[in-house]
């Protein structure tokens, strides 16, 4: 289902789903009991608002035998960033189509605190991939008694 950029931001306006959002960004796929008791609330309303953020083309689910993990569905993510890209992307406070335009100033300032939280969150996800990669070597080490 589509939703307008305001719709989306009024979706990921409640504090619940947005800790649903950052969850299943860090945990990867997970089903709605965990995702229960990580965040401390009923199945049920996990469930409520799973469906909300599932409508809002912002969380997948694949049925894996009984199980229905969820997963943040990026692209849905990205159109969300994209929609504040529209609004302003140098942080000047104006709409990229406002009249006026950006002051130079502020728009360099803005891109080197931008490419600051990008580099720390480049950091944060290599750091993952680390962990991840290792975390899966042990995996196939352990079911096979030896390293591939």
């Amino acid at each position: 289902m589509a939703h307008g950029r305001w719709e989306l931001f009024r979706i990921l306006g409640v504090d619940t789903r947005l800790r649903i959002i950052e969850l299943l960004a860090e945990k990867g796929p997970i089903g709605t009991g965990e995702i229960a008791a990580k965040l401390g609330v009923t199945p049920a309303a996990v469930s409520q608002h799973l469906a909300v953020l599932r409508g809002a083309g912002l969380v997948t689910r694949e049925r894996r035998g009984y199980r229905v993990p969820y997963s943040v569905d990026r692209g849905g993510l990205d159109v969300c960033c994209g929609h504040l890209v529209d609004v302003c992307s140098c942080g000047c406070g104006h709409g990229k189509d406002s009249p006026g335009g950006c002051d130079p100033e502020s728009t360099v300032a803005a891109l080197r605190q931008r490419e600051r939280e990008l580099k720390k969150e480049l950091k944060s996800v290599q750091e993952r991939v680390v962990r991840l990669s290792r975390k899966g070597a042990r995996k196939k080490t352990t079911e096979r008694g030896r390293p591939e």
